[in-house]
């Protein structure tokens, strides 16, 4: 290989460590079944899908993310930016979905319950009529 051909694979390489941590985020390849458990393997867990609105890049999904993950009880979020979705493994004893949409919602996100019912744009146009009336 020549100097070049070597460049060029490094550079590669770095695209494709980019374009798998984009889009599927720091966690990808770790095997979860090897960590330990977030709470008491006796307690209950649930997980919710949420309907978020007003992400529009990494940066959006990571703040998410964060705010998800520190409201007490939560074990696991997994917020997706081309959804505009997290899906949350918590502890229903210690957290509840409406403490997990105002911990969003206090980072000048929206929130909701995902239903199969839910239109996550129309849900979105809904927030932003409410903004403007208000």
């Amino acid at each position: 290989m020549t100097h070049i051909d070597v460049l060029t694979l490094v550079g590669a390489v770095s695209l494709i460590g980019f374009i798998v941590w984009f889009f599927f985020g720091l966690d990808f390849g770790r095997r979860t079944e090897t960590s330990a458990p977030a709470h008491d393997s006796t307690t209950a867990s649930s997980t919710v899908d949420l309907s978020i609105t007003g992400m529009t890049c990494a940066a959006c999904v990571n703040r998410v993310d964060k705010a998800l993950r520190r409201v007490p009880g939560v074990g696991d979020a997994a917020v997706n930016l081309l959804a505009n979705q997290a899906a949350v493994k918590f502890d229903a004893s210690l957290a509840q979905p409406a403490s997990m949409i105002a911990a969003v919602e206090k980072i000048g996100y929206g929130a909701a319950l995902l239903t199969p019912d839910v239109d996550v744009r129309e849900e979105q146009r809904r927030r932003d009529d409410r903004r403007r009336h208000a």
